[in-house]
């Protein structure tokens, strides 16, 4: 029976306060290959999609609340719009949250967006707009759209990237990225899993390929220091296999870079990027 989306429409998760450990942020970094120093020790931050694993649970909410019935064999992650409005330490406790925001019915499937947030000693620290597209489902009885579908607010850059880097993908890198951020989701660990959700073989998870990309630009941008970075922005358009090799074209400006990432045939992976700094 299809929904109402007006029924639906703001529908509010609230979790329980997640004290943030420094080893979790050590295997975060290590999961991502990030070798940035200026996640250990003393005065440790944690690195900027390290927000995925506290708002797991808020995450998961959202994908597998019964009352939307996504078809999670099917569903994979288009877009997420991170905004890092405060650093995260080892020993603070962060309060997740999640709102659903909007219901966009196609032809081909259904675009569910959601808003996470992340709260540190009553502020804001961390924002995510989310969104999951769910490959064949229909949702509601007609096309269109309800609520608010995020836009990255993306332009096509001019000219040749100004920046090259490469991003190797390990052999076991979905497998040392699940363990790290609580993403078990079997389309990410179990080949059986993922042919039966259409797909040849496991694939690497979205937000890791995103961390993947926004280290690289951190390293060419930034100089390793990710304390800086506000933003990180992606639409995904290609899953990521284990052992892949990716390449991440930028186009920097004033506190700002334009990205997209290919693989090893040169097909984008992240069609979109965005990357702000202060």
């Amino acid at each position: 029976m299809p929904l109402d989306p007006a029924d639906h429409l703001g529908r509010r998760y609230v979790g329980q306060p997640t004290l943030i450990r420094a080893a979790d942020i050590e295997a975060y970094a290590a999961a991502t290959d990030d070798n940035s120093v200026v996640y250990y020790g003393p005065d440790a931050v944690a690195p900027p999609m390290f927000h995925v694993r506290p708002l797991r649970d808020m995450l998961f909410a959202v994908m597998e609340d019964p009352a939307l019935g996504l078809d999670m064999p099917r569903l994979v992650h288009a877009g997420h719009d991170v905004r890092l409005l405060r650093r995260i330490h080892p020993g603070e406790a962060l309060v997740p949250r999640a709102r659903l925001t909007g219901i966009d019915q196609k032809e081909k499937g259904v675009l569910v967006a959601a808003t996470l947030q992340g709260w540190v000693e009553g502020a804001l620290a961390v924002e995510a707009a989310t969104r999951f597209f769910v490959r064949g489902q229909r949702l509601l009885a007609e096309n269109g759209a309800h609520g608010v579908i995020p836009d990255l607010g993306w332009a096509p850059p001019e000219g040749e990237p100004k920046l090259q880097k490469s991003v190797q993908v390990k052999p076991d890198q979905s497998l040392r990225y699940a363990e790290a951020s609580l993403d078990h989701n079997p389309i990410h660990l179990d080949p059986a899993a993922a042919r039966a959700g259409g797909l040849p073989d496991v694939i690497l998870h979205g937000l890791c390929t995103m961390a993947l990309s926004g280290r690289a630009l951190v390293a060419a941008l930034l100089g390793q220091d990710s304390r800086g970075l506000r933003r990180l922005a992606v639409r995904w358009s290609r899953p990521v296999h284990n052992g892949q090799r990716l390449r991440v074209l930028g186009w920097p400006e004033a506190r700002r870079c334009r990205f997209i990432v290919e693989d090893d045939e040169q097909r984008p992976v992240i069609s979109q990027g965005i990357a702000e700094w202060a």
